[in-house]
């Protein structure tokens, strides 16, 4: 793969990870507010499927968020409070004794990815 194609799909990783990040964080101010409406309608607004938007809150529940749905109120909400703090940097790892530090791989929600190139390694934290 030329330099630019490679360049061209870590790009696409990036802006798909914080793409995601965002429709987390939207999912998560919708719910506190108990304003997502049915998962059709709470999928469609976060443009993706209705098995991905489960698929996120079923991740989100292994994190102990405590979401249920009310058919009542057409709404999914927390039982208890519960906060989510979203962060995530960039940096350019130039170093190999640093590299070497580095442990773990890459999941939806781990707290480290990689995207490592020929001459340089970029960390998602």
């Amino acid at each position: 793969m030329a330099k630019t194609d490679t360049d061209c799909v870590i790009k696409k990783i990036i802006m798909n990870f914080f793409c995601m990040l965002e429709k987390i964080s939207q999912l998560h101010r919708l719910i506190e507010m108990e304003k997502t409406g049915n998962p059709d309608i709470l999928a469609k607004g976060l443009g993706v499927s209705r098995s991905t938007l489960y698929r996120i809150i079923d991740e989100l529940k292994s994190y102990n968020a405590p979401i249920e749905y009310s058919r009542e109120k057409e709404t999914f909400y927390y039982t208890k409070g519960y906060e989510l703090n979203l962060h995530c940097s960039i940096r350019l790892i130039d170093d190999e004794i640093e590299l070497k530090k580095i442990t773990g791989g890459c999941h939806f929600f781990s707290s480290v990815s990689y995207l490592r190139r020929k001459e340089h390694i970029f960390v998602i934290e």
